[in-house]
């Protein structure tokens, strides 16, 4: 299908409208919507700078969203922000969609990408799949089959503005989607204690003793952890420092 630009204009405005943001690009880059990608700058990828953040969003929401705003604010300057719109429900067309993503965006470009919730273990499939310079997975589910067979049923996106349903079908494909870990990934893993959705401590069996991996748990922060929180962001920031500073780019 590949990845849609410009298309659904007018739901896309309705959108902003009914969450009274004020009207950006998300309407003209495709924000929102299933397999379209966004930046804040509407810049056609020959247009990137060398290095890329991708953003991956949690179950229910949709790129851009407050994580965008604040990843943007702080590394615009030199790097290009991407929030990458993934099917909350279709595993096999994610993982066609990010081949495509890679192929005619990112291909011969440094990539960090960070991915929250649901968006954590795609952002590890993601860093484990590609070439990569590195994740940062905040409170990530690490078994996804079970956050989705918590949400089996209809549900609704705010975001999006649409209902979609978690099937069974679609928990027995993440159940199923398994993939090798690259060697020398670099990762971050972001947790709190205090997350109401995810047990941390599944991530903390998961990632303690990974190659190459930073575990930090943090006492507060809920499930939506403030990346511009300044403890948080303090780590962010030394993170992809030191990956820019290792891979040399």
């Amino acid at each position: 299908m590949g990845i849609k630009w410009g298309t659904r204009l007018v739901v896309a405005a309705a959108i902003l409208a009914a969450l009274a943001i004020v009207p950006s690009r998300a309407a003209e880059l495709g924000g929102f919507f299933e397999h379209t990608l966004y930046t804040q700058d509407d810049e056609p990828a020959e247009a990137y700078k060398p290095r890329v953040l991708l953003l991956l969003h949690g179950l229910k929401s949709a790129m851009p969203n407050h994580d965008y705003g604040v990843i943007y604010e702080a590394f615009a300057d030199s790097y290009t922000v991407a929030g990458f719109n993934y099917d909350y429900t279709d595993v096999m067309a994610n993982v066609r969609e990010f081949d495509d993503l890679f192929a005619r965006f990112l291909d011969g470009r440094a990539v960090t990408v960070i991915g929250t919730s649901l968006g954590g273990f795609w952002a590890d499939y993601v860093a484990n799949h590609f070439e990569t310079d590195g994740a940062i997975l905040v409170n990530p589910s690490v078994k996804p089959e079970e956050t989705m067979q918590r949400n089996l049923g209809e549900q609704y996106s705010k975001k999006r503005q649409a209902s979609f349903t978690v099937t069974q079908e679609a928990v027995n494909a993440y159940a199923k989607l398994n993939y090798a870990a690259r060697r020398g990934v670099r990762r971050l893993v972001l947790l709190s204690k205090d997350d109401k959705i995810l047990d941390y401590r599944e991530a903390v069996e998961a990632y303690a003793n990974a190659p190459g991996t930073k575990v930090v748990v943090f006492e507060m922060g809920g499930h939506n952890l403030a990346l511009d929180r300044p403890d948080v962001a303090a780590v962010i920031r030394s993170f992809i420092k030191d990956v820019q500073a290792e891979k040399g780019n």
